[in-house]
């Protein structure tokens, strides 16, 4: 199958997921998320805000900012063309942006190479790390600035997770584990 194919069969089968599941999928990866090393040794995360029939990340952005922990999202910067980090607090006011999703109305700037744990969204994952997104390359090109020592953390459905590899591309950037309602998935 390529890559379009993938992006199509995953959007219209997340379409079908009401609320309930979304939300008791949400609570399920929440927990393997809050048991994982990421909680014992990060100290600053990057985590999106999740968009309607994707996995509640709004659990995951809670638990990091009860924790004390550092936290920016991504956002669309017109000025770029490209998405950027920005900070979040407990206090920052959250509006609405570029195709509807939510990000900080105070812009402080994180620099991708100052996080030490990426939570990635995407259409398809592999159990190798490949991962299919929306087909823009926003997130590989966020995710290419990175440090070497930072965690890029998938987290989605379970039914989102191939066993074979997916046709990903050299510029593709590979997750280090993914998290799902069901398990989580060492990649490398």
């Amino acid at each position: 199958m390529e890559k379009s194919e993938i992006r199509q069969q995953m959007q219209q089968r997340r379409q079908q997921i009401g609320d309930r599941e979304r939300n008791r999928c949400g609570r399920a990866i929440l927990h393997h998320f809050a048991e994982s090393e990421h909680m014992r040794y990060a100290r600053r995360f990057c985590c999106f805000y999740s968009m309607p029939n994707e996995v509640s990340t709004g659990r995951i952005v809670r638990l990091i900012l009860e924790s004390g922990y550092g936290l920016s999202v991504p956002a669309w910067d017109s000025d770029s063309k490209a998405y950027g980090l920005f900070e979040v607090t407990p206090f920052t006011p959250i509006t609405i942006g570029y195709k509807g999703i939510r990000e900080p109305a105070v812009r402080i700037p994180v620099m991708p190479w100052d996080v030490d744990c990426f939570i990635v969204p995407g259409l398809a994952f592999d159990i190798t790390g490949g991962r299919i997104g929306y087909g823009k390359g926003y997130y590989d090109r966020l995710l290419s600035k990175v440090s070497a020592a930072t965690k890029l953390v998938a987290v989605c459905y379970d039914w989102q997770v191939f066993e074979e590899p997916l046709p990903v591309e050299e510029h593709d950037i590979k997750m280090d584990q993914i998290i799902t309602d069901k398990r989580v998935i060492k990649c490398r």
